[in-house]
This record gives C-alpha cells, structure tokens and sequence, in this order.
C-alpha cells in the first residue's frame, strides 16, 4: 500500500496486490505472445511453365514473423484426398486415423510424402471438397498458369489472444483499492475497483484504532470501528514493517485519540 496524497486534512492510500498484478501480467504476455505467433496462414502457390512441367510451394506464414515452406514439382503430385482426424492434423493418424469430425485436405507426393494442404481441419466437408475441386480443374487444365489458395486462422489466434489479455487486465485491477480520509468531510471513503466499482462510506469518528494483524509470515493492515467490526486495507501478504509503518502514518493522522497496534 502506498500513500498517494498526504495533507492535514486529507490521506490518500492505494492498494495493489502484487499476486494479481503479477497474474494479470503472466496472462498479458501470453495473450500478446498467441496473438503475435498463433495466427498460421496456409499458402498454396503453384505455376505451371509448359503443359508437363511446374511447381508448387505451401508457404505456412506464421503472423509474418516467419514462415515454412515446401517445394515440389506438379507432376510429383499423385493425388489429393479429404481425410477426418483432429482439429490439427497429426502425422500417425494416416497410419491410425481418427473420426473426430474434421476434414483435411491431404496431399500425396512421390515417395510416400504426404502432407496436410491447411494446418487445421474444417467441419465443413463441402468447403474442403470445393478446394480440392479447384486444385484438381488446375491440374486437368495445361492452359491454366497458375493457382493461389490462402487461408488464415486468425479467427482463432485473435479471440483467444483477446480472451487472455481482457483476463489480465482484470485480475491486475480488479484488487486495486483506494482509501480516502477526509478530516473535512469527516468520512473514511473505501473505493473497490471490479468490473462495477464498489465504494463504502463510514464516518471517521467509528474509527477507533489501526492494527496490524500477523500470521506467521502474512500480515494485513485494518481499521477498528466502534461497533467493534473490522475493515481490512489490504490482503494478508509479506512485508509487516512496512504495514506497521504505514498503520503507524495512519494513527498520527487520525489524531492522537486513536490508537495503533
């Protein structure tokens, strides 16, 4: 807890917990890390230089930061196949495959090379047999020069991504408290920040103390009211010296009628 506004009349304390902000920090740097290299952006270019020969490359861009890329001849290409197995393709699943439900576009090379055309599989058949039916209307056709097909799977990386920085940023604020004792109005103001702020309101003559509880190692600074109830400024946490200072700065603000323990 640290003092952000000290006068005669007017103390201002803040409260951040440190568990939460480093969380929230923890969540930050892996939503920026999966929005940065998460997203994955399939490319197949191929081009044809005389009716027999070509080539093609499938360029995986990964948020063009850096990429992967296979090459091989057209007439390297034996077939193209629409097989079911995990959202993202595994490699044994031509050896075991599996009825999970998404479609893969499978392209089969000379010399027993196979390889997914998209790194993740769709769940609509109709889409994936579309796109084998324009990569196969390029290979029937020698007139055709060249065929580009792209897809990106930003749609999954971004809200993903968004979903843990939005919990970040909520578990490094949603602790942050602020006290406010106000001699002039005479009222201790505690403001709670959440999604929707939650602010109480005591008079500052209920104050009658300011303790320190410890428990081994843990302590916490809180106001003692006449009814006999307690308000805690922080959470239990590390650092008993610089709390009793703190509660020390509270009780000689307060006034010489309060006490401090």
């Amino acid at each position: 807890m640290k003092i952000l506004e000290q006068t005669p009349i007017l103390l201002t304390l803040q409260y951040r917990p440190i568990g939460f902000w480093l969380m929230g920090s923890l969540l930050i740097i892996i939503g920026i890390g999966i929005f940065t290299f998460g997203s994955e952006t399939p490319i197949l270019t191929c081009y044809r230089e005389r009716v027999t020969a070509g080539y093609c490359e499938r360029t995986i861009l990964y948020h063009r930061v850096s990429s992967q890329v296979e090459q091989f001849k057209i007439s390297e290409l034996q077939k193209i196949e629409i097989k079911t197995g995990r959202f993202r393709w595994q490699a044994e699943e031509e050896s075991y495959p599996s009825a999970r439900g998404y479609y893969h576009i499978l392209l089969y090379l000379d010399g027993n090379r196979i390889f997914p055309l998209f790194l993740y599989g769709k769940k609509n058949f109709t889409e994936q047999a579309a796109i084998v039916e324009h990569i196969k209307a390029f290979l029937h056709n020698p007139e055709q020069i060249s065929l580009i097909i792209r897809r990106s799977n930003r749609w999954i990386s971004y809200p993903i991504s968004g979903v843990f920085i939005f919990i970040g940023l909520m578990a490094q604020l949603r602790q942050v408290i602020t006290v406010t004792f106000d001699k002039l109005g005479e009222h201790l103001i505690t403001n709670q920040w959440r999604i929707s702020g939650i602010q109480m309101i005591q008079d500052l003559d209920n104050v009658i103390a300011v303790e320190v509880e410890s428990s081994w190692f843990l302590s916490q600074i809180r106001l003692v009211l006449k009814s006999g109830e307690r308000i805690s400024l922080t959470s239990k946490s590390i650092g008993r010296v610089n709390k009793q200072n703190l509660a020390n700065n509270i009780t000689r603000f307060l006034g010489e009628n309060k006490r401090c323990s």
